[in-house]
């Protein structure tokens, strides 16, 4: 059975944040700029107006209807791809994924580009 986590925003300040502790659970953004990011992400719908989105080794599905999404689904259909590719995903688009089975949280700081 594939396993599946939970998307949501962080804030944006997360250095002292604890992956076994509480997050705040922020919105994950706009949806145009949610298909956007992702789409530079090498993720996107096979179809236009859909809501399942498909990536190396993953699967997102956005909740339907326009303006902020909440939260998002992240599937994963290739374990031996998908780590590297969730930890970019969260770590350009400043999201938490929530994995409910073991109750933790997986985030990443996000590189500034000063940082290069």
């Amino acid at each position: 059975m594939p396993r599946s986590y939970y998307i949501y925003g962080l804030p944006e300040d997360i250095a002292d944040l604890d992956p076994d502790g509480e997050i705040p659970r922020l919105p994950i953004g706009e949806r145009a700029a949610v298909l956007r990011g992702l789409s530079q992400l090498n993720t996107s719908p096979d179809a236009p107006g859909s809501c399942t989105l498909y990536g190396p080794g993953i699967e997102i599905s956005l909740p339907e209807g326009d303006g902020v999404l909440d939260f998002a689904v992240l599937r994963v259909s290739d374990e031996a791809i998908s780590w590297p590719v969730m930890l970019r995903i969260a770590g350009e688009m400043g999201w938490c994924l929530w994995d409910p089975e073991e109750g933790r949280n997986l985030f990443r700081l996000r590189r500034r580009h000063d940082d290069f």
